[in-house]
């Protein structure tokens, strides 16, 4: 990055002026590179979306009007694929968003891009909060996006090239946002809603978006590697270490539901909500740490 920033005169540790140039200059120098990860995260997209369509010759409508027909199915006005988008959306969102996660500390790997970010005339909290909100934030942004756009793509591609175009329809924005999970469930003849999935989707979107970001900062090259396998290291680990201690506290028995029972009240959903949310913002803290520690000369 060469952009030049006007530094406002006070605010050592976070200057809002200070860090909107910064942000600013921080896009207008990166825009291609950011444009072209925003336009491959909406091909992917595409891809996924209309490619099975196409090649099934929109078979899922098919058997939807079967059902029709035959009173299986009731409500015209439920698309066939949209069970395929939801899945699809969020197996992405678990890929995507290391790609963005690893990302967002990119302008420290080299020794000049890490001089000339380490040189510039803005705290490190503003450098990071920059970085948070483009490759984290923004990242949701471009997905829910993508998403959306894509779901409006195949609704067209139904409509002009297959007779059960009228089966076709764009998703709920809301269910976009929600992967269609937030609905009224049966529970032990209690109604209850299952926020507590969504949160679970979002605090591992966030907890491996964190993870990668913590590598990219720790590591300057193949960062990504080198932390797919820290992650499949450690999960290897805590899984024997999870097998030994039931084999040695119960009994060798996988049964412990009879020795261990957790109070609803303990489950509840917004404990459990910060609890999942925890850990990814100790992990975004760690490489806020790693980061404001960072030298012009790499010393670790």
């Amino acid at each position: 990055m060469t952009t030049e920033i006007k530094t406002p005169a006070g605010g050592q540790t976070f200057n809002f002026a200070r860090f909107k140039n910064f942000f600013a200059a921080y896009l207008s120098a990166n825009s291609r590179k950011l444009m072209l990860s925003a336009g491959t995260c909406f091909i992917i997209f595409l891809i996924v979306f209309l490619l099975p369509e196409w090649l099934s010759n929109f078979d899922a409508y098919h058997s939807f009007d079967i059902g029709l027909q035959h009173g299986f199915i009731h409500d015209s006005n439920l698309d066939p694929y949209w069970d395929n988008e939801f899945v699809s959306a969020a197996f992405l969102l678990m890929i995507l968003v290391t790609l963005s996660g690893n990302m967002m500390y990119s302008a420290m790997h080299g020794k000049g891009n890490r001089l000339s970010m380490l040189t510039m005339p803005v705290s490190q909290l503003e450098k990071f909060a920059a970085l948070f909100l483009i490759y984290i934030v923004g990242f949701f942004a471009v997905f829910y996006l993508s998403f959306f756009l894509a779901d409006v793509a195949r609704v067209l591609l139904v409509k002009s090239f297959s007779k059960y175009g009228m089966y076709a329809h764009t998703l709920p924005p809301a269910n976009i946002f929600n992967f269609d999970l937030i609905q009224n469930t049966n529970y032990d003849g209690e109604t209850m809603r299952i926020y507590s999935l969504v949160t679970l989707i979002y605090a591992t979107a966030l907890t491996l978006g964190a993870s990668f970001s913590l590598g990219s900062i720790l590591w300057q090259k193949t960062s990504y590697l080198k932390t797919l396998c820290s992650l499949a290291l450690l999960q290897t680990v805590l899984t024997i270490l999870i097998v030994v201690s039931i084999n040695i506290f119960f009994d060798n028995s996988m049964d412990i539901s009879p020795r261990i029972e957790l109070s609803r009240d303990i489950l509840h959903y917004d404990l459990l909500s910060l609890l999942l949310l925890l850990f990814p913002a100790l992990l975004f803290w760690f490489g806020y740490l790693r980061f404001k520690d960072t030298d012009v000369v790499e010393r670790w």
